[in-house]
This record gives C-alpha cells, structure tokens and sequence, in this order.
C-alpha cells in the first residue's frame, strides 16, 4: 500500500511505495543459508513485482534506495529460482537414469521369464495330459476312487459354469437379427479419431487438446 513521506510534521511532499513487506521477503530468501525452494524464491519475487505494479498504477514514487535494495534482492531471488530449478533437473534426470536401469534390467528378466514361462508350461501341459490319461483309465474301468502306496485318487464331474463353446463361423447377421440382445456394441475408437481427424464432427465425442511437456537437455 502507498504511504505519505513528510518533512516536517502537517506538510506532505511525496507518496512513496510501502516496500517493507516484498523487501523483507527477498531478504530473507538473499539472507538464508539453506537451499531456497523453488516455491519460496518465486513468491519473493512476485511480491516484489506486485509492490512496483502497484506503485506505478498509483503514480507513487520508490527512492533509489528502495530500488537498488530490491534490485539486488530480486536478482538474489531470481538466482536462487535457478538454483532450485537446477536441484530439479538433477533430480529428474537422476530418477529417469535410474528408470531406463531398472527399465533395462526388467527386459533381461522378462527375457529370462519368457524362458522359465515356457518350461513351466511345458510341464504344465505334460501334467495335464497325463491326468488325462489317468482319468480316462479310471473312467473306462469305472472306478471312482483309487488308492495308492502315496495317492489318492477320485473321479468326479467338475463344478461351477458349464463350458461354453461359440461357433465362430455362424454368421453375425443372423446372430444380430434374431439375438440382438445376445450381442455387444462396442465404439471403435481408431475409426471414431480418423473421422474426426477428418473434419467430421460425433455427437458423443471430441478430439482434446494434447498435453504440455517439459524438455530437459543438460
């Protein structure tokens, strides 16, 4: 806020600029030994420009030494906003390095996955073929329970759904004329973009805006 300077009590020569506050603000951010976040330099600096907005609105006047104590303030602060945009950079690019690493090393293990992912399958399918080599034995000599040196063995009927098998070459059009409610719709998305890439317009959908991003070189 603007403040009247006086000479002599009564008589009011100029109004001059109230810079205490955006003043102490940058001091204390030029005067503090720690590390200044990006958010406390930023908003020293904001006051600062705020306080001579203000006065120049007001047609207020700020003396030479108000503006070369906020001067070397805001170029305080101004260097500190670099130094934390630096801590941030380091800090992006430290967990990005670490990223693509660990990015890196998940393919060998994915590749050492697929490896293993077979093997068990392997095995797994050689399991179930022998079970069902079994089953069909204890089925064809109709025995329902079975036991030996270490297993016991029980044939029975599987519970929950009953296995589903669909006719994939039935034709669709007739499926959709007389069972259209066994049916589901679904929006093809690439052919929705392409037609508004196109210049058509859909009631039930919009191309947005695409996102800002940050470029960081060092």
């Amino acid at each position: 806020m603007p403040k009247q300077k006086t000479d002599k009590p009564g008589k009011v020569s100029e109004t001059t600029t109230d810079m205490t506050a955006p003043l102490a603000a940058l001091t204390a951010v030029s005067n503090d030994s720690k590390p200044v976040s990006l958010y406390d330099a930023e908003t020293a600096m904001v006051l600062l420009e705020d306080a001579l907005a203000q006065a120049a609105e007001d047609s207020t006047s700020v003396t030479e030494e108000q503006l070369e104590t906020a001067a070397n303030a805001f170029l305080e602060a101004t260097n500190a906003a670099k130094d934390a945009v630096e801590r941030y950079c380091w800090l992006i690019f430290n967990r990005l390095a670490r990223s693509d690493e660990r990015k890196a090393q998940a393919k060998v293990w994915e590749s050492k996955a697929k490896d293993l992912k077979t093997i068990a399958q392997q095995d797994e399918s050689l399991a179930v073929r022998l079970k069902q080599k079994l089953l069909a034995f204890l089925d064809r000599r109709e025995i329902a329970k079975l036991e030996t040196t270490t297993f016991k063995l029980s044939a029975r009927n599987n519970g929950g759904k009953q296995p589903l098998a669909v006719d994939e070459d039935y034709p669709i059009q007739d499926i959709a004329q007389f069972y259209p409610n066994l049916l589901r719709l679904e929006v093809d998305k690439d052919a929705v973009r392409e037609f508004l890439e196109n210049g058509g317009e859909l009631p039930f959908a919009r191309l947005e805006e695409r996102g800002r991003s940050l470029v960081i070189k060092p």
